[in-house]
């Protein structure tokens, strides 16, 4: 058994050497609303209706199997073993602890339908000094959301922890670019926040759309509600295309992100202007869309949008 992380590799090029279904936090969520603690109305399916009547929010008892929770996972971000997975609509957050494989808190959250939480990261900055947990980037990638919420996360122990929006950077407007679906990645150490997003109004892959990368100054919390503009980014890129940007992360100057809907699903690792590494993990039985994508412990994770946890096992 390996002790203490695997050490990253510091070019950014990694390969698939296994890979396995390593837990499901849907069924984790079961588990958990299992042991009595019930879920808010805002996060239940609606029964159908019958004969006529309105429809009726599933109320579940503790002992029933199951809470059915519709929303599709999304992004999600770790710092040390907890991981914050967000849902579609922004309902709630999951938090999971990694290491112990349970989710330890379900936290409501004021989410709307625009809400697409695509990508998520956790920065360096603290709101306040002894402050848990530093501050956590959540993008929406939605043309009426051109956005990035910044919340920080009150409490000092699971069960306790809370979220509080605390900033909004807003995307450059489309037409300046252009740049469209965006999506921020966090570089905390460097101070950087990077736009992922598609030369067309099209995420799908073609000969035509180009994958493209800018790079912004991050601006501190201290700044209050941000606009950055196309003329505040200090570096741009353009790749081949490929379909749906996924959850994404930069560790080591690099950036990693997660691609497509299935059966096709692919990696990258950009550095700067070059793609260092382009892994097909359908290749190797990843065939479901990827969602989230986090760095704990010497392995990347990703979360499928069927809440499936994916650990990525790479050559020592």
């Amino acid at each position: 058994m390996r002790k203490g992380p695997r050490p990253w590799p510091k070019n950014g090029a990694l390969f698939v050497t296994s890979q396995h279904h390593t837990f499901s936090i849907h069924a984790l969520q079961q588990t958990f609303f299992r042991s009595g603690h019930r879920p808010d109305a805002s996060q239940l399916r609606p029964e159908a209706p019958r004969s006529g009547a309105p429809p009726l929010l599933r109320r579940p008892h503790p002992a029933q199997s199951r809470v059915h929770l519709p929303e599709s996972a999304q992004g999600g971000a770790a710092y040390g073993p907890w991981l914050f997975q967000f849902y579609n609509a922004m309902p709630r957050v999951s938090v999971v602890n990694l290491e112990q494989r349970r989710v330890v808190q379900e936290i409501p959250l004021e989410g709307k339908p625009t809400y697409h939480c695509n990508n998520a990261n956790f920065g360096t900055e603290r709101y306040e000094a002894d402050d848990a947990f530093p501050l956590l980037y959540v993008s929406m990638e939605h043309k009426q959301e051109h956005k990035c919420l910044v919340f920080r996360i009150t409490g000092s122990a699971p069960g306790q922890w809370g979220m509080e929006l605390v900033q909004t950077i807003t995307y450059p407007a489309t037409h300046e670019g252009p740049m469209f679906y965006p999506n921020a990645v966090i570089d905390g150490e460097g101070g950087y926040l990077w736009l992922t997003g598609y030369h067309l109004e099209n995420w799908h892959a073609s000969p035509v759309n180009r994958n493209l990368l800018w790079k912004f100054r991050l601006p501190s919390v201290k700044s209050g509600d941000v606009t950055l503009k196309a003329t505040d980014a200090l570096e741009r890129y353009s790749f081949p295309s490929m379909t749906a940007t996924q959850g994404a992360l930069f560790r080591g100057g690099k950036l990693y992100q997660v691609f497509d809907i299935g059966p096709t699903t692919y990696l990258r690792v950009f550095d700067r202007n070059k793609i260092v590494t382009e892994l097909r993990l359908h290749e190797a039985g990843l065939d479901t869309e990827p969602e989230s994508l986090v760095y704990w412990n010497g392995d990347l994770y990703y979360v499928t949008v069927k809440r499936d946890v994916i650990r990525l096992s790479f050559p020592k």
